[in-house]
Formats: C-alpha cells, structure tokens, sequence
C-alpha cells in the first residue's frame, strides 16, 4: 500500500525534546516485550536510512548511497528510506525485515551497522509509527553533529541505566570518560585507538575534545583528516559494533575518505593476534570477568567462544586472565612515547603469578605514573570495583622507567549509586586539577602525616617493589564504615557488590569444574565454590566425609595456588594431607600436575612441613620421587642440593632406606625450624643423615 500524506519535517523542536520525543517510542515499544537495547538498535537502522535518503536532497544532491538487494529470484528490490514510507502493515514488516538482511551483506559501514540485524518490532502499525510520526518528521541533518551525536548518546546511556544487561556492559559512565579525556589531552596529531570500544564513548569524547581545542588552528584538510584517521574503534560483539559504528558516524567521524568506510573493526577480538598499526594514545575500557573466553564471529554471524589461556609471543605471559591480557595488549598497541588510561579491575592490581610478572613488566618498561581508585555504584553493572591505570611507553633502558606512582583515592568513604546520587564529572574535579597534564613534575600530595585522610599521594617505586607480589592495591585513608554502620553504603549497594563477588567465585570455580571433567576427573556438576569455602573450614578431623565433588573442589583449590593466598594455601594443603583423600582423588598425574603449579607459585616457607602430605603417597617409592620433585624446585627446602644427584642415583635400588633416610632428614629439618638457636648443629646432622643413604 502506497502512502502520499506523509508528515513534512518538524525542525522547531530542540535537541532535548527530540531525544524525549524518541525515548517515549521507547517505552510504547517496552510493552510489546521490546527490550532498550534492542529499541535503539531499531533506531539505528532506521535513522541511518533516513540520513541517507537526506543526502540525496538539496542542498546535498547525492547519488543515493544505499545499494539495491535480491530477492530469491534474483530480481532487484529498493532498500532505500522512500522505499518504507510506501508501505504498511505486512507489506512493511517483510520488506523491512528483506531489506535488513540485504544491507547486513554490504561491506564497510553499511555491514558494520546492519550485520545480523533483525526486525525485531514485530507490530507492523508500531512500526509504521516509528518510521512515519517520529524519525521522518525531523530532518536529521539540519542538526549539528553535536546535537545528534548527544541525542544518541543520551538513547545509550538510557538504554545501559535501564537495563540489567544489554547495553550496561558496553557504556562507560560519561564522567569517568569526561575525567580521563580531560587529563589525557588528545592532540589533532594523536592516532587513538579503543581496543575494546563498547558503544565508542571515549573516542567520541576524544574527538570531540580536539574539535574544541584545535579547530581554529586546524585547516581544512586538518579537520578532514581528524574526521578520516584520529580515532579507531574494535569491538567483537556486531550488536554493539553497530551502536558505536552509528555513535562514531553521529558525530562526524567516518573512518576513510569513501563513504563506505568506518573507523570500526568489526567480528575479530582484539586479543587474537599482533596489531599491525601501533597508535600514540590508548583510552579503553576492557570487558570485566575474570576468565578469559576466546571468540570469533563465524561465517554464519554466530559468537564462537573457546574458553582458553591466550598464548602471544609478544606477550610477557600467558595468562586465562582477560584483563590482564588486555594490559598487555594496550602496551603492544603504544608507539613509544604513547599514552594509556586504561579502566582495570581490582584484581588486575594484587594478583599473583601472571599478574605480578605483567605488573612487573609493565613499570619497568614503562612509566606508570597515575591510578585512579574510582568508587563502588558508578557502573551499570553492579559491584564492580575499578580503577584508572595511566602509563607512557618508553624506550628500552636497563633502569626501570617507572620513578612514582600517584594515587588518588575516590574510594574510601565516598557512596555513590546510579540513581539516587549519581557520579559527576565535578566528583573528579579535585583530581583532574591534581594530575597536571604535561606538568607531572608539579604535582603535590595533598596526604602527610598532618593530613591522613589526604586524597593523593605518592609511592616510590623502591617502595613498590618491596609490596608483596608487587601489589597496587594502594589504600591510606581510614574506612569509617568499618567502625561505624552508619558509614555503611546503602544497602542495595552492599547487596550488589556481595553478589558480584558470589558470581566471580562461581563463574571462576565453574570454569575449573567443565575443564577437570574434560580430563577425566570426576562429575563436578554439584561442585561449587560453597563446597571450596566449607572444606577450608572443615576441622581436619571431619574431612574424611567429604564426597567426590567436594573433594575435587580441593584439588581445584590446589591447582589455583597461584592466585591464592598464603593463608588460603595453607588451608588447601593441610586439607589434602589426609590419607582417605590422597588415596580417593589426588593421585596420579592430577595430584603431579597439583602439586607442580604449586611448587611454582607458592611462597617457599609452605614447603617447610610437608611430612604429613609425602607420608599419603601409597608406596615409599612414590614418597621418594615427590621428595625429589619437590626437591628439584625447592633445592634448600628439604634436602641441601648437592645431595640431589645422590637421592637420584638411588632410585630405585635401595627405594626404601633413600626413602627412610629422606623421611629422617626431613624430620630432622621440621625440629631445626622449631629450635632456631640450633639450626646450624642440626643442619650438619641433616647432611651427615644423607650421606648414609
């Protein structure tokens, strides 16, 4: 059905009114079961119809941009936005839905902004609302970009606030975004890349930050070129990829000199390979969660996910551990002399083995000189506890490039949440002044001694080093909550933050379950990280009643001690020194590969008791070849190591007195820690004791 009485354009409304005018569709389309995220994504491809269909008028007089499709016959069918306004009710819904699927196959902009896309408004007199009374009564064009670019902004960051998913994850609050472009000072002579752009917030800001300050000096071609090469968008998820490829075109950016062209690399993660390009300045805000889950879009358009430890020459480690690999990855991606903010998770911080190897890593061979501990209640997914982690690539140099490291504390005794008392770019002021861009050399602390609860302030880097696995989990000022309940946040915060943490233990001991039953460990399915909890707690004497699953939840624990700590060690390995245990489960190459990580990543002095768990081994043969593994690693542990070669050569002929003589001396090292003022006597007895056997 063909349509003549279509509304002219209305261009008396402002840019505020329009955006409450499209969010009302919004809430129409709600009812219908329509989620936000999905309602702006609708919106996007029928606005970027619209603009097109704009350009072909005057002033502009273009050569319509939006291809033809083909039908299952091959015959050609117009995808353009006159083609919509001549249709209703089926007629509509099945052109709409053929025209979505022909742009999707278009490379450039046009596939980045329609792949996979569905119409998913399934009321065709709906539909006909939204195309014919709100996105073509306004000419979109007439506004100035930074009117629809906030118009759309301000669709996202409705969409994340209102959604428990969907676009949450994806949008980073516009303060935080405000704070670090502001500190970080884009250049129109900078190339900026966002590794993990979500809906493109930071390069928006960032562009726009350079329009602002550098348009009057800038030339035609400058701007031109800023438009075509300052910013680069990557972004896995094609839903999202599309919200931040239409955000980046909103605003003026486009990527190329042709008008297919997009600043958005669409389909691959980021992490997969090498960058070919390296870029002078890196703002990201990297995914949450601490498992690392490789994906890639099929040829089908479907996410392929293989949960997996990212191996990269070009890294200092590998790791499961997603933002940690997005840390080495942002390094990879600087020219040297570039600049990072990045948003990390407290974890990224404290966390042993990897972790403390890319931390080290990192400061030597590059500047790491600002962290900004932000607040809980300021993301729209809840819980998350971050930070801003600020550093410049260097040259190579013998002498580690970092000298200092200021932190600025936002956390302690600050309550913020969503709603009721939201985060703003004011909330940052005190630090942005602080930071001195360009002037680091200026900056004061405002903590002392005279002033503890001091906000700012400086750590050496020989004070760095000293931290237990080199920590950044830098915090001075006195919680008050601790003392007082009424400091306490909000109660919905606390909840949200609990069950953050439950499902980060979950999630991570879930992970650790699918892949011991992958190797032939026993059912995990009833295992949980309840299960880790209550054996740590169990007293010893109540641990032979323990089932499979929990007492695979013990040898995970085991096979995690890297990330654990010394105390929590401790627990897992008087746990598995009881003999009904090592006999049912730890055993064979699962308890080999156990106690391998552990020795490799626990702190020495857990070595220094381990009669009771080499006493479990069935044999005094396996006693003995666990004494030299662990011997082998820990050489000054149990046996001196000159004595190693002797204890080899033993094996097997003699097995039982080596293992005797072994077992001796280990007891006899025990009694030496236990009586300090006669360890050198008892050390002498120790060797003289192996040299029998």
């Amino acid at each position: 059905m063909s349509h003549s009485n279509i509304p002219s354009h209305d261009n008396s409304l402002t840019a505020s009114q329009i955006g409450t005018r499209v969010w009302s569709y919004a809430n129409l389309l709600r009812d219908d079961g329509l989620s936000y995220m999905a309602y702006v994504e609708q919106i996007t491809f029928l606005l970027f119809l619209k603009m097109a269909d704009e350009l072909t008028h005057p002033p502009y007089n273009r050569k319509n941009s939006i291809p033809q499709g083909r039908d299952e016959n091959n015959e050609p069918f117009d995808c353009d936005w006159q083609s919509l306004l001549k249709l209703d009710g089926g007629e509509l819904y099945a052109h709409f839905r053929r025209v979505l699927n022909a742009l999707g196959k278009q490379s450039g902009l046009l596939g980045t902004i329609f792949k996979e896309a569905e119409c998913k408004i399934k009321d065709p007199a709906k539909l006909r609302r939204l195309i014919v009374d709100l996105i073509n009564r306004q000419n979109w064009l007439s506004l100035d970009l930074d009117v629809k670019g906030v118009i759309y902004e301000e669709l996202l960051s409705r969409s994340a606030a209102e959604s428990t998913g969907g676009a949450g994850q994806y949008f980073t609050p516009r303060p935080i975004i405000q704070a670090i472009v502001d500190v970080m000072r884009p250049s129109q002579d900078d190339t900026i890349i966002d590794p993990a752009a979500g809906t493109g917030g930071f390069l928006t800001m960032a562009y726009e930050l350079v329009l602002d300050q550098y348009s009057k000096e800038m030339s035609r071609e400058d701007k031109q070129r800023i438009k075509e090469s300052l910013v680069t968008a990557q972004e896995l998820v094609p839903e999202t990829a599309r919200l931040c490829a239409m955000n980046l075109y909103l605003h003026g950016v486009t990527g190329g000199k042709d008008e297919s062209a997009t600043p958005v690399i669409s389909g691959k993660s980021s992490l997969d390979s090498e960058p070919t390009t390296l870029y002078s300045m890196v703002l990201t805000n990297p995914p949450f969660g601490k498992k690392q889950s490789l994906k890639t879009v099929t040829e089908d358009g479907d996410l392929d996910r293989e949960e997996d430890v990212v191996i990269r020459q070009d890294f200092w480690a590998s790791t499961a551990n997603k933002q940690l690999n997005f840390l080495q990855h942002i390094f990879t991606l600087l020219k040297v002399e570039g600049r990072a903010a990045v948003v990390v998770p407290d974890n990224v911080l404290f966390e042993g083995g990897p972790g403390q190897k890319i931390r080290d890593h990192l400061m030597k061979q590059c500047a790491v000189h600002t962290l900004l501990r932000l607040p809980t209640g300021i993301f729209y997914r809840p819980g998350v506890k971050a930070n801003i982690l600020f550093f410049d690539r260097k040259p190579p140099q013998a002498k580690p490039w970092t000298d200092k490291l200021w932190v600025y504390d936002l956390r302690t005794n600050k309550h913020f949440t969503l709603k009721q008392n939201p985060i703003r770019r004011s909330d940052f002021d005190e630090f942005v002044n602080l930071y001195k861009p360009g002037a680091r050399h200026r900056r004061k602390a405002t903590w002392s001694e005279d002033n503890l609860d001091g906000r700012w302030r400086c750590y050496e880097y020989s004070e760095l080093v000293k931290r237990d696995k080199l920590s950044l989990d830098l915090f001075w000022i006195k919680d008050e909550s601790l003392e007082d309940s009424s400091s306490l946040p909000d109660p919905e915060v606390l909840a949200a933050e609990i069950v953050e943490d439950l499902q980060d233990a979950l999630e991570q001991f879930a992970g650790i379950a699918a892949a011991l039953a992958q190797t032939g460990y026993p059912d995990l399915s009833q295992a949980s990280a309840v299960d880790a909890k209550a054996i740590r707690r169990r007293p010893p004497g109540r641990r032979s009643d323990m089932n499979d699953a929990q007492c695979a939840a013990a040898l995970a624990i085991i096979e995690q001690a890297g990330s654990l700590s010394t105390a929590e060690f401790r627990d897992a390995m008087n746990l598995t020194t009881h003999p009904d245990l090592c006999r049912k489960l730890l055993t064979g190459k699962r308890w080999d590969t156990a106690i391998n990580n552990a020795q490799h990543s626990a702190p020495a002095e857990l070595f220094n008791d381990l009669g009771d768990l080499i006493r479990c081994r069935d044999s005094l043969a396996e006693q003995s070849a666990l004494i030299v593994d662990i011997a082998d690693v820990r050489q000054q542990t149990i046996v001196p190591g000159n004595q190693l070669d002797a204890i080899k050569s033993g094996l097997p002929d003699g097995v039982d007195e080596m293992a005797r003589c072994a077992l001796a001396a280990l007891d006899k090292l025990r009694s030496v820690r236990a009586n300090q003022e006669q360890e050198s006597d008892a050390s002498i007895e120790v060797e003289q004791e192996l040299r029998v056997g």
